[in-house]
């Protein structure tokens, strides 16, 4: 804990959070590429660790939220180009 670092102009704390990519986070990865467009989790066939940290799949680049124009969400996810190699379904309507 020597290494602690700390914000130049308030004085917090800077700490760094490290994720990694499981085997969990691939299959969820997986069952929302098997529907080729973007879906609800809840349609998803994912166990409940996998709903939880689902969101670390946007951290990695590989899924994203569905997005109207205005910026609101439409409460699906969608695999990015990154989470398909180079094929993309696209996430904006």
């Amino acid at each position: 804990m020597n290494n602690v670092k700390h914000c130049e102009c308030c004085g917090a704390k800077i700490v760094e959070y490290k994720h990694v990519l499981n085997q969990g986070l691939v299959k969820a990865l997986f069952e929302l590429s098997k529907h080729k467009m973007p879906m609800p989790l809840t349609d998803l066939d994912i166990t409940r660790n996998q709903w939880t940290n689902f969101q670390k799949l946007r951290y990695f680049g590989l899924a994203e939220k569905e997005m109207h124009e205005d910026g609101s969400g439409t409460g699906r996810w969608c695999v990015t180009t990154t989470g398909v190699w180079g094929r993309s379904w696209g996430c904006l309507l």
